[in-house]
């Protein structure tokens, strides 16, 4: 699943809900968004296929309900996750974000 965070009706608060629910928490994840304005959440978290990447945040290890059904039923949180995409991306911020 990716959001266009250049589409206003594709970034909602809901689509982040169903982008945090959409990966099981067995597997460390990291939410990135690409230089054309797509926002995903990933499994390659190994940060050395980063060249289409404009910004990252920090990686989330798997068993801490980062991701998955849980972590999208709390809302501060994922209004948390909206707010940081939103910002950067409106920024035009560039590699690690780590300011949340």
């Amino acid at each position: 699943m990716k959001i266009n965070l250049n589409n206003p009706e594709e970034f909602t608060f809901e689509e982040v809900r169903k982008l945090v629910a959409s990966q099981d928490d067995t597997e460390h994840t990291k939410f990135q968004v690409t230089k054309d304005g797509y926002l995903t959440l990933t499994t390659d978290v190994d940060n050395e296929e980063l060249q289409d990447i404009k910004f990252f945040l920090p990686v989330y290890i798997a068993g801490n309900d980062y991701v998955g059904k849980n972590a999208s039923l709390d809302d501060e949180y994922v209004k948390s996750i909206f707010d940081i995409i939103r910002e950067n991306w409106q920024n035009s911020s560039t590699g690690y974000i780590d300011d949340f």
